[in-house]
């Protein structure tokens, strides 16, 4: 960028001599912290469910475009304005987009238990859980052989297994510091928050 930066003259006298180096855009925002390995967000992933999708991704492109180009001198807010703007556009993505897989798998798990074994060891939150699409033996739960007891024992550490999963997914404590590579550089996402790079 130095090798191509020249000096311009900026007086509109065109005989003046005083000539000003070219402005440098303000590059360190290309540099991102985070666990590059990890990402939580898949970049196949829909950005179409949040809403207002495609002016927040606007703002997103035009915010970054403004704190790399603006003048220092001439910037009426400041970078550390701008970073916090671009946050919590970033928050937004990041509350929407959660861990369907899992979801899915849990509820299949549920269904799997109670078609099985009705409601023998399920808490009430998996009970609640899967009221939507089951129906109960109203007479309680049948008895249980104790080979039948130990299967819908593993049956039920597997929904607790997927539940904690779940929990941790939701929290983000397991990607605290991934690197998202899907928001990380707005240039490369389309008006509906889609990356480019798979067109």
């Amino acid at each position: 960028m130095l090798k191509n930066a020249y000096y311009l003259n900026f007086s509109k006298d065109q005989d003046c001599k005083i000539h000003k180096l070219q402005t440098l855009p303000n590059i360190d925002i290309n540099i991102k912290c985070g666990n590059s390995l990890i990402s939580r967000f898949n970049l196949s992933d829909s950005l179409r469910t949040i809403p207002n999708i495609n002016f927040q991704i606007e703002q997103y492109k035009k915010l970054v475009f403004e704190y790399k180009n603006a003048d220092q001198n001439l910037m009426t807010i400041s970078k550390k304005d701008i970073e916090k703007q671009i946050e919590t556009i970033q928050a937004t993505f990041t509350l929407t987009l959660k861990d369907p897989k899992t979801k899915r798998e849990l509820e299949k798990a549920i269904e799997s238990h109670i078609k099985q074994f009705n409601n023998y060891l399920l808490d009430d939150e998996s009970l609640l859980e899967g009221l939507g699409s089951l129906q109960f033996n109203l007479f309680g739960t049948p008895t249980l052989s104790k080979e039948e007891q130990e299967r819908a024992l593993e049956s039920y550490g597997k929904i607790q297994t997927l539940r904690k999963k779940l929990t941790l997914a939701l929290s983000g404590a397991e990607y605290k510091n991934a690197f998202e590579w899907r928001f990380a550089f707005p240039e490369v996402l389309d008006s509906n928050g889609d990356f480019l790079g798979l067109i």
